[in-house]
């Protein structure tokens, strides 16, 4: 069901339906609808997509030299011809002619024993499969990358939010407090700190605004073209377990699922293919030839005649000194084969280091996700008990501004937190080789569009602090 919504929510995205798609206005983005248009325009898909096709076409290529090969030949030939003395029993013979020669005819191969034609064909299989494999590692590479730059624009604008709501409660903190100034309750050193805290505010909304902007073009880039609003994780959406959640599974599973490993054994297997036709270029080559050519000239010694030559045999190569070229290209075939198999090591050991850091940040973003759920209930209750401070007098005004800085970044960081952890499931799949639509479907489902204007907060009310509503989204 998820999957072929996916797939529905791709066509719509891939076909410009409306005015708005057809100039480049994407409206709200989906993050399905991400996924599905970068898959469709990613310049590495495309390339794995033309690399496939190019290894299929040499497989056919080698398939094709197996079997007979039939050829047309012409030529023509401006000769001139001279004989003197015994020509065909006739002697004291002394003639001289120029003439025109015309030559065509059809020729016949077909390979007998061929190991070179044989081996050719199983590189080319291997490379097939190399190339599918390739393909996908690519596809999983780019789901990656959507994610990431999806995720990063809801990141900012949660960011901003936080931004937001600070810059709107220090304005309604600075007129309470001018309001108290006028009536002799607070310091002209307290309104300046105020004051200090809200342009302080004022500069990171700046910030907000312009790390939104760079993350938007970010993924506008990808998904070719602008949008709206993008869906964003509500603090209440339950995120997915961690399953399995041994290390030693995931690492188990990349090993056997992913892709990159499965094309580096196709790629020592191609190495070993290639150690073997360079020996076997030792060996005899036995081919069925075959032609059928006329001759045409209008001149010679002989006069004007018309040849026809018809002939069928075995035709038999064998190579006995080739100064070292065979050796040598044996050695090097062996060389790279070596080479092959390091490499197949060294990527071996980068997957199972990928694996584990993705399963450390995923299991670290789990773990603190509780904590800094804990951090948010705190800074709250924080908040309320300094506004009380403040109100009789207990506490500073540096100590209210402090606490309700604390609060919108424990906000912040308790959302950051939780698109971290989703983020790190997309990559450990990744990097476990099992990632699939399905899974990039999962994430949409968790992800919402807010509410209009969001993340701007509403307006503060005249009303204090306590009746103010909450900035979570």
């Amino acid at each position: 069901m998820a999957l072929s919504m996916l797939c529905s929510m791709a066509s719509a995205a891939l076909l410009p339906t409306s005015a708005a798609a057809q100039d480049g206005h994407l409206g709200d983005l989906r993050f399905g609808a991400a996924y599905a248009r970068a898959r469709g325009l990613s310049p590495d898909i495309n390339a794995a997509n033309a690399t496939v096709d190019m290894a299929k076409r040499t497989l056919d290529t080698a398939r094709a030299a197996q079997f007979p090969q039939i050829g047309f030949k012409a030529d023509y030939d401006y000769t001139h011809q001279a004989v003197e003395g015994d020509y065909f029993g006739v002697a004291d013979l002394d003639r001289s002619d120029s003439f025109n020669r015309y030559g065509y005819g059809v020729g016949l191969s077909q390979g007998v024993f061929r190991p070179d034609l044989l081996g050719a064909v199983d590189v080319a299989k291997v490379g097939v499969t190399g190339a599918q494999l390739a393909l996908t590692e690519t596809e999983s590479a780019v789901a990656v990358q959507v994610a990431s730059e999806y995720l990063a624009v809801v990141d900012a604008l949660e960011t901003l939010r936080a931004q937001y709501a600070e810059l709107s409660s220090t304005d309604e903190q600075l007129r309470q407090t001018e309001i108290r100034q006028r009536s002799g309750l607070v310091k002209d050193s307290d309104v300046a700190l105020v004051r200090a805290a809200r342009e302080s505010a004022e500069a990171n909304k700046i910030d907000g605004e312009n790390a939104v902007e760079a993350a938007r073009l970010k993924l506008m880039l990808t998904v070719g073209g602008e949008f709206d609003r993008v869906g964003i994780l509500q603090p209440q959406t339950p995120l997915p377990l961690l399953n399995p959640a041994d290390l030693g599974t995931w690492v188990a599973t990349a090993l056997d699922k992913r892709a990159a490993i499965g094309a580096a054994k196709q790629a020592v297997e191609a190495a070993r293919l290639g150690v073997d036709m360079a020996k076997n270029a030792r060996l005899p080559k036995v081919d069925i030839v075959g032609s059928r050519v006329w001759f045409d000239a209008d001149g010679g010694v002989s006069g004007a005649r018309t040849d026809l030559d018809e002939r069928i045999g075995l035709e038999l190569k064998l190579p006995i000194f080739t100064s070292g070229a065979l050796s040598a290209n044996i050695a090097k075939s062996e060389a790279q084969l070596e080479q092959v198999q390091a490499k197949g090591r060294s990527t071996e050991l980068q997957i199972k280091a990928g694996v584990q850091r993705a399963y450390m940040a995923a299991i670290s973003a789990y773990r603190q996700i509780d904590a800094r759920k804990r951090a948010v209930d705190a800074a709250l209750d924080a908040e309320r008990t300094t506004r009380v401070g403040f109100e009789v007098g207990t506490v500073t005004t540096a100590d209210w501004l402090q606490s309700v800085r604390k609060r919108f970044e424990a906000e912040r960081d308790f959302a950051r937190e939780r698109l971290g952890y989703l983020l790190a499931l997309v990559q450990l799949k990744a990097a476990a080789g099992v990632l699939g639509r399905e899974d990039m479907s999962r994430v949409e489902l968790l992800l919402k569009f807010p509410e209009p204007g969001w993340p701007q907060p509403p307006p503060l009310s005249s009303a204090t602090a306590d009746s103010q509503p909450d900035a979570t989204p």
